[in-house]
């Protein structure tokens, strides 16, 4: 708690040092502290802001590329859809933008099956936005050493079905488009019929699949920290998340081949990294319903659905 509130009174002081307009600061919360990002959320003169420190370990986003992102987004997306970009102090690695207020969806999810219903359907719309934003030309994805990484140790029938649709989509030409690179329900925000996407990076060209793989694994680990799965999909995903969401983004992506290998290994790389945290942390996570029980089940699920029945 000491250690806590010493970090805070130092991240504040470098905030007011770099970003002197801002003034006053009241309501101060420290919400990431890491060598690679620290992330304070407060109200300012300017209203309730977020202010990222990006340290030189951050490796997937820099604080220009980030600035210029939301630059991007604003321009190019429905107004509200990003958060709008306040500041960018080049020498301090510092940006600013908007604090948006509301529920995420992730808490919509763990809610009931009507929120959840209506924060997946939300969160779909607004990847198919970004989606359609640009596109460029069909490339091949390289995810050999994510296979491999994930196949370590994978349950046979999960290790099995990554192989083969590893096989399958190697050297395939896939759609590139613009991504968000952290597209989960924690970084998706509604309030007031607004849909607004938080925290993300630089902007990059990936998959399409890529986004829609990284929100449904996590859509269905939350939801499954709290309600029974019902029916569930091929390779064990509940229905309850993936309908709603093709649906709202108006193909069956969840069902893509590609869009199955990326959500069956971040299923493995969840599992992975829970497994290496400290026993506490992982008690933590569990009663959040992040990285416990959900994952554990859907891990299960796609196991069983996967294993080849007798005869």
């Amino acid at each position: 708690m000491i250690r806590r509130a010493r970090a805070r009174r130092a991240h504040l002081a470098r905030l007011e040092q770099a970003w002197a307009e801002g003034l006053p600061f009241d309501n101060m919360r420290l919400l990431r502290a890491k060598p690679a990002k620290t992330v304070l959320a407060l109200d300012s003169a300017r209203g309730p802001v977020v202010a990222s420190f990006f340290g030189p370990q951050s490796l997937d986003q820099r604080p220009e590329g980030v600035a210029a992102a939301h630059k991007l987004l604003t321009e190019r997306l429905p107004a509200g859809a990003v958060p709008a970009l306040i500041a960018h102090v080049e020498q301090a690695d510092l940006v600013i933008s908007e604090q948006v207020r509301g529920q995420t969806a992730a808490d919509l999810i763990r809610d009931d099956s009507t929120s959840s219903d209506a924060a997946i359907r939300a969160a779909a719309v607004w990847l198919t936005t970004l989606h359609d934003l640009v596109e460029r030309p069909d490339a091949a994805h390289d995810f050999t050493g994510r296979v491999k990484v994930a196949s370590v140790d994978a349950p046979p029938a999960m290790g099995a079905e990554i192989a083969r649709l590893a096989r399958e989509l190697t050297g395939l030409p896939v759609r590139q488009v613009k991504f968000h690179n952290d597209y989960k329900p924690d970084n998706v925000v509604i309030a007031d019929g607004r849909t607004c996407a938080i925290d993300f990076r630089n902007t990059r060209f990936r998959p399409a699949s890529v986004d829609a793989a990284h929100f449904l694994t996590r859509a269905a680990i939350y939801a499954l920290s709290v309600r029974d799965p019902g029916p569930v999909n091929r390779i064990g995903l509940p229905l309850s998340v993936t309908q709603p969401f093709d649906e709202a983004y108006g193909r069956a992506i969840s069902a893509e081949p590609m869009t199955e290998l990326f959500i069956l290994t971040n299923i493995l790389l969840a599992e992975i990294k829970r497994a290496s945290r400290p026993a506490t942390r992982r008690l933590l996570l569990a009663r959040r319903g992040q990285h416990g029980r959900g994952l554990r089940k859907l891990l299960t699920l796609s196991e069983a659905a996967l294993t080849p029945t007798p005869g």
